[in-house]
């Protein structure tokens, strides 16, 4: 509807153009979660809470280690192999 295309009107032609903007805008998503988790962990204020990186790691976890951006990453690779595939059978 944004592209103002009707695809029950439409051929599937402007199909794999639409998955991959929506690629895009996943990967968007996906790289701001990141960069909103990783301000939490270099923010002055919030280390200042700790008495050092170690025992910040102890209570917050390590950025590495994070279950939920592990969990976004790995959606997301799997949203990419999805687009890849119905792509590819579109050709």
């Amino acid at each position: 509807k944004i592209e103002g295309i009707n695809l029950k009107k439409e051929n599937a032609q402007p199909l794999p153009s639409l998955l991959k903007k929506t690629l895009t805008t996943r990967e968007w998503m996906v790289k701001g979660i990141f960069e909103s988790r990783e301000k939490d962990y270099e923010n002055p204020f919030r280390k200042m809470l700790y008495e050092n990186e170690d025992a910040m790691n102890a209570v917050i976890g390590k950025f590495s280690d994070n279950s939920f951006l592990k969990q976004e990453q790995e959606a997301f690779d799997r949203f990419k192999k999805e687009i890849a595939s119905v792509i590819k059978k579109m050709k």
